[in-house]
């Protein structure tokens, strides 16, 4: 239910402001943006919402809202994703500026990787 007030609000705020916003919550660090991704094969990149949940190690959990209301969890660490909870295979490629992430048979995202290194994402 907190995760869904979060998402309420983020859709008022312009992406500007929620790219390396640290938002209020139990332990204050998490944050709020949206990045490009798809939840089927062959449809066009859309803006999702996601929540950034660093840990005390350094690992990340990414929580991503898909097109249509699913959620899937990225995991990451050292600046790379290391896992999902999907069972199916993952795939990801680091480039110059973002990371892509494939999970069959046709979910896309893609990362910042600022956001990965736990760079701030202001413009």
């Amino acid at each position: 239910m907190r995760f869904a007030a979060l998402l309420a609000a983020c859709s008022l705020l312009p992406l500007q402001a929620l790219a390396g916003a640290s938002i209020t919550g139990t332990d204050g660090t998490r944050l709020l943006g949206k990045l490009p991704c798809a939840a089927e094969d062959g449809q066009s990149l859309q803006d999702c919402h996601f929540e950034a949940l660093p840990k005390e190690n350094g690992a990340l959990t990414l929580r991503i809202v898909l097109p249509g209301g699913g959620v899937r969890y990225l995991y990451a660490e050292d600046g790379r994703i290391t896992g999902t909870d999907s069972t199916a295979d993952m795939g990801s490629s680091r480039l110059k500026k973002k990371t892509v992430v494939l999970i069959p048979p046709g979910e896309r995202f893609e990362i910042d990787n600022r956001l990965l290194d736990g760079q701030p994402l202001d413009r």
